[in-house]
């Protein structure tokens, strides 16, 4: 008799349970159709290229061209070191690290200090070339405007505003991914709205805010919201022209 009530007593929790799954599923469902906005679609394409240049400006695009050497960490998960001049970055992630060669991928890995060799290698490299196209993007996306297989246009969204388009045609990890950059009165973006493969919700939009100005004279947006909520996505920023400056030695850099 007790088993019998303690069975019957099981299948109603797990009913419930069932039951408030599949209303919280559903819930979210109707949720992401609400807040859900098609990729707008293009209305100017001959004013592109000045709002691209005037965002530039305004965040001294042309310093950070010149920047040689850059650290940070990623919301306090992932640690780079980028030696930009000679194209190397090292990448460090719980005992793991990756020097990469990015245009070529050329790379040595480590594991606690040891260098990995065969699958443990290739692992550590697949791992290390997905985080660093996330995370360096979110470091400069400006700079990617300029990419191969990027496409610029001005486009008009719903709620009246006009925005730059950017749409990596090809490249990095997501290609296909657009975003659209709301700009100030004096060109610097202040959000923008985003259409990823990794949000299911269209038109999602992120702040710009916790700008920082690096040695070089570039300025960098440390802090975006997600779901409105604020997070500094680029923490303990440093740059300069010698690997000192960034609390690195020029072997660190050597593959």
């Amino acid at each position: 008799m007790i088993c019998s009530l303690s069975m019957k007593l099981l299948k109603r929790v797990l009913i419930f349970t069932l039951s408030a799954l599949a209303l919280i599923a559903i819930g979210l469902l109707i949720w992401g159709m609400i807040l859900h906005k098609p990729l707008p679609t293009d209305t100017v394409d001959k004013s592109a290229e000045s709002m691209a240049q005037r965002m530039e400006a305004a965040v001294n695009q042309d310093a950070w061209a010149a920047t040689k050497y850059v650290s940070w960490n990623f919301t306090g998960r992932n640690k780079y070191a980028w030696n930009r001049e000679d194209d190397v970055v090292i990448i460090e992630w719980e005992d793991k690290e990756v020097r990469l060669r990015t245009k070529t991928q050329e790379y040595t890995a480590f594991s606690g200090g040891e260098e990995l060799s065969g699958d443990a290698a290739a692992d550590a490299y697949d791992h290390a070339w997905s985080i660093w196209c996330n995370d360096s993007y979110w470091l400069q996306p400006i700079e990617k405007i300029r990419d191969p297989g990027v496409t610029l246009s001005v486009v008009q969204l719903d709620d009246g505003k006009e925005g730059l388009k950017v749409t990596h045609d090809s490249g990095g990890v997501t290609p296909g991914d657009s975003y659209v950059y709301l700009l100030d009165e004096n060109g610097r973006p202040y959000e923008w709205r985003m259409w990823v493969s990794i949000i299911p919700v269209g038109g999602m939009a992120s702040s710009w805010s916790g700008w920082k100005q690096i040695d070089s004279g570039a300025w960098i947006s440390t802090v975006h919201s997600i779901a409105g909520k604020d997070i500094e996505f680029i923490q303990d920023l440093a740059s300069g022209d010698a690997p000192a400056d960034i609390g690195r030695s020029p072997h660190d850099f050597e593959l």
